[in-house]
């Protein structure tokens, strides 16, 4: 159940964007740790990281737009969050419900 809510929440933020909004200036957007900056086939720039998969020797490569890596930044940070709040309610015998 969770995992439908988390899906249409990430597509409101998609939608929620208005048309008329302008893109960053690339001076606005830092490439954070880990990926870099590459073209692939002359298309726009992609931001493309290597990933090692658990149970696998070989790394993975994911590339991503920048529309796209900025909602997985966004993404992940609403989901470390949300670990961080779920973690701090239940240290204590009353704060959980299963105890």
């Amino acid at each position: 159940m969770q995992a439908i809510a988390f899906t249409l929440s990430v597509i409101a933020l998609c939608l929620a964007v208005p048309s008329n909004a302008e893109p960053p200036t690339p001076a606005q957007f830092r490439v954070p740790p880990g990926w870099r900056v590459k073209t692939l086939r002359g298309e726009e720039l992609r931001y493309c990281r290597k990933e090692v998969t658990l149970g696998s020797r070989f790394a993975k490569e994911e590339c991503l737009t920048r529309d796209q890596l900025e909602l997985k930044i966004k993404v992940d940070a609403e989901n470390a969050a949300r670990a961080a709040q779920s973690a701090q309610i239940c240290t204590s015998a009353l704060g959980c419900a299963n105890n």
